[in-house]
């Protein structure tokens, strides 16, 4: 079997076209920048926002199906994510007081501790990779808005 030969095409891209692929190549260089920088701390990025997601709720403690429904990327397994976090004495876990069926977390101390270091580090990252004026990144908050309430499921 012969392999495939990739043809270039020289047809100009759609407006359409070009945004989508360039949305994709920002949010790549993005995630890399950012997940550089949680290596250090043996976080993935998953992690790092069930993390946020936790330090927000608390005092109060949420269950697995809360915690997913703010997730920034909803194809996460976040049962799983959690059980690292929980090895990680990160997290903790107990039984709904309300329901003893359900499971839920809270931040633990380590993991308040951790976010304390690793969230002003996240922002100095931001901040260095988006080198936009406070006006170009509220247009750019606005139109990323609008193009994803759109084309979201």
């Amino acid at each position: 079997m012969k392999p495939k030969i990739i043809v270039k095409t020289k047809k100009q891209l759609s407006d359409e076209e070009r945004i989508a692929i360039n949305i994709m190549r920002t949010a790549y260089s993005v995630r890399t920048s950012l997940n550089n920088t949680l290596k250090q701390y043996a976080l993935t990025p998953e992690q790092y926002n069930i993390l946020r997601i936790l330090k927000g709720a608390a005092p109060d403690k949420i269950c697995v199906k809360q915690i997913a429904e703010r997730l920034i990327e909803r194809n996460a397994n976040v049962p799983r994510t959690v059980d690292k976090l929980v090895a990680k004495k990160l997290v903790k876990r107990s039984n709904s007081s309300a329901d003893k069926r359900e499971t839920v977390m809270e931040i633990a101390m380590p993991g308040i501790k951790l976010l304390e270091v690793v969230m002003p580090e996240m922002e100095a990252n931001l901040k260095n990779i988006c080198n936009l004026s406070s006006v170009e990144i509220g247009q750019l908050s606005i139109l990323l808005d609008k193009y994803r309430n759109e084309n979201e499921n």
